[in-house]
């Protein structure tokens, strides 16, 4: 999978393989929210992925990583 999304504000967002949009169809922030945390909880117990929780591709709230990794993935090689 490939994204346009590139490092904006400390975030190497080209780093990551795959970026996920929550969107609730009532529009409620809040319950975007509440969905974003759990999917970021669950896949952060997996241990295996590289995550970081944003909102509005501006503020970090979560990071995880494979154990004894950095929080955020190595630069890809061309």
């Amino acid at each position: 999978m490939e994204h346009e999304y590139e490092e904006d504000k400390g975030i190497p967002f080209e780093r990551y393989q795959v970026v996920l949009t929550v969107r609730e169809s009532n529009s409620s922030m809040e319950q975007e929210a509440v969905i974003s945390r759990q999917i970021f909880h669950e896949l952060a117990t997996l241990r295996r992925y590289w995550l970081v929780l944003v909102f509005d591709l501006q503020t970090v709230i979560g990071t995880a990583a494979p154990p004894g990794q950095s929080a955020f993935p190595s630069a890809r090689k061309e």
